[in-house]
């Protein structure tokens, strides 16, 4: 079967293809997002440069906090920071196939999830960041 994996350009966040390659699967964590330009932004694999701060580390995307966040040894979590093994851009370029989303979505709709990745997500954005103003019934 001939097929391509997914590569995230850090430069654009724009979705290109790639030849794949036998060892880039040990090298790698993969995650999957289908979200598109300009929503790729609220996206939990966006990647944010300056960093999320996230009980005291700073992590690339929400994913690498909600990851770490699944470790009780602090060494394991500093893996996925902006500078740890799995924290690294060439860490976040491969994406799941979209044959195993529906797996990763399954385990994302559990409830307990869902409390970690809403307060994560707040700390992806400061509060002024976004704005949002509240819209009359009669617009």
């Amino acid at each position: 079967m001939n097929t391509y994996n997914k590569v995230l350009s850090s430069s654009n966040n724009k979705l290109y293809k790639e030849k794949p390659n036998k060892n880039m699967d040990d090298k790698y964590l993969k995650f999957y997002s289908n979200a598109k330009y300009p929503y790729n932004k609220l996206s939990n694999f966006y990647y944010v440069r300056e960093g999320i701060l996230y009980n005291g580390l700073k992590y690339p995307s929400v994913e690498h906090a909600y990851q770490a966040s699944k470790f009780n040894n602090e060494e394991d979590k500093k893996d996925f920071t902006l500078t740890g093994k799995y924290g690294t851009e060439d860490g976040f370029r491969l994406l799941y196939e979209h044959s195993e989303y529906q797996n990763k979505q399954n385990y994302w709709m559990r409830k307990e999830s869902i409390g970690i990745l809403a307060k994560m997500g707040w700390k992806k954005y400061p509060k002024s960041h976004y704005t949002f103003k509240q819209l009359d019934d009669e617009e």
